[in-house]
């Protein structure tokens, strides 16, 4: 009884090994913080879309965008809160920004803004 009990406590107080998942695959793990140059561009681009969408966009557009890209905030309610009366509402408003913003981006690409 001495021993069962003796080798019952050893086995207690020695360390753990480490669990060893083989299905588990690196893809799945989270993927570490941005480092600062991978930050400093992200910034520098989000600031840059900021910039074109100020550029070609009035203010009607802008918020529909922030509305929908931003808040998350249907189509539907994103029409009643800008009060548009038109057939389409929000849908038009937006697709008429995005097709600006495509072409800001094209002309910038080419170097002509």
């Amino acid at each position: 009884m001495f021993v069962i009990t003796r080798n019952r406590c050893l086995n207690a107080v020695r360390a753990r090994s480490l669990l060893r998942d083989d299905d588990a695959s690196p893809d799945g793990q989270p993927t570490p913080a941005p480092g600062p140059a991978e930050a400093f561009e992200q910034l520098q681009d989000e600031e840059a879309t900021r910039r074109l969408m100020l550029d070609h966009l009035d203010e009607q557009e802008r918020v529909a965008l922030w509305l929908v890209c931003f808040e998350r905030m249907p189509l539907e309610a994103v029409t009643r809160v800008l009060n548009l009366t038109n057939a389409t509402g929000a849908r038009g408003l937006l697709q008429r920004a995005r097709r600006k913003l495509s072409a800001a981006l094209e002309a910038r690409a080419r170097g002509e803004a």
